[in-house]
């Protein structure tokens, strides 16, 4: 361990790290898809059923205030906002009776984090004819160089979801005075999603970054063209 933390270039972090950005759906035994798609099951359970419940009832009348429209589908309600509103709200109602999955080692809910982003995507996916465009926080390029690179190597171990479960004590988001109600999101949380039903994607530096958007820009737009 010692070894791996000055030099994070060998050893076990770079035997995770390559199996992590090399691996295929195709590659993944049939225990683990079938499973997975079990935790989807069951994530989508718990959100219809949270809907109806105090903490997904508040949370619909907090985003009915909004004012907001958009393509995408707040659970149990007629509601479509925008895709980022639609996660949260999904998510809170996904996870408010604490039955949703959960990895005991590590005592962390991952499907109520990364399933409502996914819904949100392909709801725009579908209703759109020719292109999706999102201009969204890219959370992996904020902060100081050290910074950045410690997140990205998370990500990189598909350990961010299990990450930001730790730093938000099992919330999802955050409460500040500045931000108010903030979560963690990045537009590259659904890049592949996107790429896998667009023509060609195309990236767009939209805030202090360099040439390379999920390294070093703190904000992203993102263009998937369909035909």
């Amino acid at each position: 361990m010692t070894k791996d933390t000055k030099d994070p270039g060998t050893g076990v972090t770079r035997t995770l790290a390559q199996y992590a950005a090399n691996l295929r759906f195709e590659d993944l035994p049939a225990t683990v898809v079938s499973r997975t798609r079990e935790v989807v099951l069951d994530c989508i359970g718990e959100l219809l059923a949270g809907s109806t419940y105090p903490v997904g009832r508040v949370t619909a009348s907090f985003v009915r205030a909004l004012g907001e429209s958009g393509p995408c589908t707040v659970a149990g309600t007629s509601m479509t906002v925008s895709p980022v509103t639609a996660a949260f709200a999904n998510a809170a109602a996904s996870h408010c009776l604490e039955l949703d999955d959960n990895y005991n080692p590590a005592n962390a809910h991952v499907a109520n984090i990364v399933l409502p982003a996914a819904l949100a995507v392909a709801e725009m996916l579908r209703v759109a004819t020719k292109a999706i465009f999102l201009s969204d926080s890219n959370n992996f390029g904020h902060g100081s160089p050290l910074g950045r690179s410690i997140k990205q190597t998370i990500d990189l171990l598909g350990l961010w979801p299990l990450a930001d479960w730790i730093k938000t004590k099992g919330k999802g988001y955050t409460i500040s005075e500045g931000d108010g109600l903030a979560y963690s999101y990045s537009v590259f949380d659904n890049y592949r999603q996107i790429n896998d039903q667009c023509k060609s994607v195309h990236l767009l530096n939209t805030k202090n970054g360099v040439i390379n958007p999920y390294r070093t820009a703190s904000h992203v737009a993102l263009l998937g063209i369909k035909k």
